[in-house]
């Protein structure tokens, strides 16, 4: 006996552009991931140094030479406290502006 075809495919054909952009997503994610365990496994061994010259040892990026000055860090903390205050506020407004039920006799009804 022979089995009918249907006209419905068992399975939705893969979009090509689709596919290459989970792929690079995917490589992303795992680039960011190695970085991090690398980070964790290397950096206690190369403790001061942040990022090893591959010539010069005294090229090194440091911690002591990465660092910046204590004034800086002061202000960084102001504007970023001052951002954050101004980024929770905009949620609070957008939150209340757009609270409540949605009525299709009131507005366009897109």
């Amino acid at each position: 006996m022979r089995k009918r075809r249907t006209s419905v495919p068992r399975h939705r054909p893969i979009n090509r552009n689709m596919a290459r952009s989970y792929n690079k997503t995917v490589a992303g994610g795992r680039h960011v991931i190695d970085f991090k365990v690398g980070q964790s496994f290397g950096e206690p061994q190369l403790y001061p140094s942040l990022l090893p010259s591959s010539g010069d040892p005294a090229r090194d990026i440091t911690i002591y030479n990465a660092a910046t000055g204590e004034y800086a860090l002061r202000v960084g903390l102001i504007w970023w406290a001052l951002g954050m205050g101004l980024a929770f506020g905009y949620f609070v407004f957008v939150y209340r502006m757009f609270r409540g039920k949605v009525r299709p006799e009131e507005g366009h009804g897109y």
